[in-house]
């Protein structure tokens, strides 16, 4: 790792999972936001804690951030992209800081925000999601459907038609009166819009190959995640079915790895993949290069990575002793879990 975006002493990459921060009795976090060299966890009280790389403004104050400190406090959601940091507040407005030389900002012509800057209001409700180069933020209308705005690169037609490089102003890219959107999966040059049936309802920009939104029309109770170049559905069908770039193990063999029943949670992060399993075993596979998929063998004493699981098949990385959240970013992996 560039920064200290573990949140751990150090600037070293771990192959094996370490505690970075132990919260107060009644303290839960809703969400981990990984940028590409940053960190943002958000608790359920609003408050957001961060750590990593601000170089470019993206959290602010020093250039390093060691260890977890208060980014902000009355955030409703978060997400980060590679050097920005976006949030909603409590008075439902949309700001963003960092670095964004595609637009990511959504700040029109401002590239850098070195302070959280208002983007747009949003309505209540609305969450925001963010991948390498882009963000999207989801607003439900006073009618009963949705609204999906998004910004950032659009080198593959991701949000609009015809392609350009920028857009940095937030640009309407769904809109339906009936369909409330759940959440975009955001991969590096495409999008997947996922209703609060777990139905496909619309994708956009370059998509992996062998991916055709009418191959799940008829299916309900998905869920979808991206990696950069790929795309996973969790399907009742059952199993997880992969999509696209699979040069460093990033699609999942559900008849060789794990069978679908065992299978009850999945996250993805840039280029590799968490599953939690029924017993309670966190498995990684995909691009291990930073240690983020663990260690194969177990015989090794070092915490640090080297490199021995760089293409990993599903490797176990930690057994909870009951069930516990996952979530995924660049090169990392988090579980969250109850001491």
């Amino acid at each position: 790792m560039v920064g200290t975006n573990l949140g751990l002493p150090h600037c070293e990459d771990v192959i094996v999972p370490q505690e970075t921060l132990v919260l107060e009795k009644g303290q839960c976090v809703s969400r981990i936001a990984c940028g590409g060299n940053h960190t943002v966890l958000l608790l359920d009280d609003g408050t957001a804690l961060a750590c990593g790389d601000s170089k470019q403004g993206q959290l602010g104050g020093l250039e390093q951030w060691e260890g977890w400190k208060v980014l902000l406090g009355g955030v409703k959601d978060v997400t980060c992209g590679w050097e920005f940091t976006v949030v909603i507040n409590e008075q439902n407005e949309l700001l963003s800081r960092g670095t964004g030389p595609k637009g990511e900002l959504g700040l029109g012509s401002m590239r850098r925000a070195e302070e959280f800057t208002k983007i747009m209001d949003v309505n209540m409700g609305s969450r925001v999601f963010a991948s390498l180069q882009n963000c999207t933020v989801v607003v439900p209308t006073r009618e009963g459907g949705s609204k999906v705005y998004g910004w950032g690169s659009n080198t593959k037609c991701q949000l609009l038609e015809p392609k350009s490089r920028i857009v940095d102003r937030p640009v309407l890219i769904y809109e339906s009166t009936e369909t409330i959107i759940e959440y975009p999966a955001l991969g590096r040059d495409f999008i997947v819009l996922v209703d609060t049936h777990g139905r496909i309802a619309y994708a956009s920009g370059s998509l992996p190959l062998g991916f055709s939104t009418q191959d799940w029309s008829s299916h309900s109770g998905l869920q979808v995640h991206c990696m950069w170049t790929s795309i996973h559905i969790w399907s009742s069908k059952p199993g997880i079915y992969s999509y696209g770039n699979g040069n460093h193990g990033q699609l999942f063999r559900q008849e060789e790895w794990c069978p679908a029943s065992e299978i009850s949670q999945v996250a993805a992060g840039s280029e590799h993949g968490v599953l939690l399993k029924h017993n309670n075993q966190v498995a990684c596979w995909g691009w291990g290069e930073h240690g983020n998929c663990g260690r194969l063998y177990k015989d090794k004493d070092s915490i640090f990575n080297d490199y021995s699981n760089v293409i990993s098949p599903l490797c176990d990385v930690f057994q909870a002793r009951e069930p516990c959240d996952l979530f995924a970013g660049c090169a990392t992996t988090w579980i969250v879990t109850k001491c």
